[in-house]
């Protein structure tokens, strides 16, 4: 089954005519459909809705119907193609929770196709990323987002700095000269990425910043421009030729600091 980008309610029939509608063609008795609809119904949050014009509803209510009316067949596989796209943020969160609790109660298989990588990371146990109709990457979400392996994935999943692996090399401090992992003293790939919360800005030559594990410390960085986004501080920089991004709790007070990074939130991949 499939509910569609616009939903695609039929506007002549009410709430409960809608979702009946797969259960009429599966020629089920009328008495077993109330049934079905009015524990689909249930599930979704829609309680006493089953006269109420489809046209009427607001587009939260709409995109619960649809579901419902997709779930009504009974699917080993239920495709969800941006079913929340056309709705505002806060409305999104809502009933993006709303899509997984539904999927946590009925077990079926779901396929949500989405831009938002928010959505799919909050959403998914497992993420597909494709590019032009070919599979980049699979894995959980914890996976994507950490280890991205190429490019594509990297800045299609949420921001971060990419840099030229020589750069490991030339900012490595390793206070406790512990043994560094092969894959850091020998990259076979091109690059190295790092998240920007991931970072930390040392504003102070005197600053002390307990860390035990290697870590990359770019120096000279310039800050470019801070935004602040609620709940951190996005900061655009420039170390080298290189633009660097990391977030911060507070707007940093010099143009002019140092940029930590722990060797351990460090990935590398290919260009």
């Amino acid at each position: 089954a499939m509910v569609f980008q616009d939903y695609s309610l039929f506007p002549h029939m009410n709430v409960e005519q809608n979702i009946a509608y797969p259960l009429k063609n599966l020629k089920m008795n009328k008495r077993r459909r109330v049934q079905v609809v009015k524990e689909l119904l249930d599930l979704v949050n829609l309680q006493g809705y089953e006269k109420r014009k489809s046209t009427l509803l607001s587009g939260g209510e709409r995109q619960r119907v649809a579901l419902a009316r997709a779930l009504a067949s009974e699917p080993k596989v239920l495709l969800l193609d941006e079913p929340l796209s056309a709705l505002d943020a806060k409305l999104r969160t809502r009933l993006r929770e709303e899509i997984r609790r539904i999927h946590e109660e009925t077990g079926i298989t779901t396929i949500y196709v989405t831009h938002d990588q928010d959505e799919a990371f909050a959403i998914a146990d497992q993420v597909i990323v494709m590019d032009r109709g070919r599979i980049i990457q699979q894995g959980s979400p914890l996976e994507i987002y950490r280890t991205p392996k190429t490019k594509f994935v990297a800045t299609f999943t949420g921001e971060g700095t990419i840099l030229p692996a020589d750069a490991f090399a030339r900012t490595l401090r390793n206070p406790y000269h512990l043994d560094i992992p092969a894959k850091h003293r020998n990259p076979k790939n091109t690059s190295l990425f790092f998240r920007p919360h991931t970072s930390h800005i040392v504003e102070d030559e005197g600053e002390v910043r307990l860390q035990y594990l290697p870590f990359l410390a770019f120096d000279e960085v310039r800050l470019v421009r801070s935004e602040f986004q609620g709940t951190h501080w996005r900061n655009s920089c420039v170390w080298e030729e290189h633009e660097l991004f990391c977030h911060s709790d507070r707007k940093p007070q010099k143009e002019i600091f140092s940029l930590h990074v722990d060797i351990t939130d460090l990935s590398y991949f290919e260009e």
